[in-house]
């Protein structure tokens, strides 16, 4: 486990086999990478958390207009 968390530690190599650079196994690749963080940045203006999972998506879904589709039925929790 030391000499794993040693590869995740290091410079990201060219070929990604080292370090946690954009060429990472997508497994262990940080999120930033995955989702354009540093262009799309200044694009985000909502942030939700998994502990009030149910709470942020309902009022992300209707401040887009969509929780009548997309959230009043299905996955959504009962009222």
């Amino acid at each position: 486990f030391s000499e794993f968390v040693d590869i995740l530690l290091e410079k990201p190599s060219r070929n990604g086999n080292r370090g946690l650079g954009p060429k990472t196994n997508p497994h262990w690749r940080p999120q930033r990478y995955l989702c354009n963080l540093e262009k799309f940045l200044p694009l985000y203006n909502f942030i939700g958390s998994f502990s009030h999972l149910f709470e942020h998506n309902k009022r992300m879904l209707q401040a887009l207009g969509l929780w009548e589709q997309y959230g009043q039925s299905g996955w959504a929790r009962p009222q």
